[in-house]
């Protein structure tokens, strides 16, 4: 069974919103997963770019890799 869209958007809220209350408590904070970019959010943006669909993808995989070191 695939994952409902829905469903994996609120258990991310989820997490976040527990991070959070972890936080103001002044306890550790739980690590949060990596969320990435939908396969639809790159199409879409780049339709709305100036730059060739290959370039576009060049960027994003660039940028995803980079936040996700900066990020562990």
């Amino acid at each position: 069974m695939d994952d409902c869209p829905k469903c994996e958007y609120n258990k991310s809220r989820a997490a976040r919103w527990r991070a959070e209350a972890y936080r103001q408590a002044g306890h550790d904070v739980i690590e949060l997963p990596w969320v990435g970019l939908t396969d639809e959010e790159i199409e879409q943006g780049c339709k709305e770019s100036w730059v060739t669909e290959q370039a576009w993808q060049s960027a994003v995989w660039w940028a995803e890799a980079k936040l996700k070191e900066k990020n562990t």
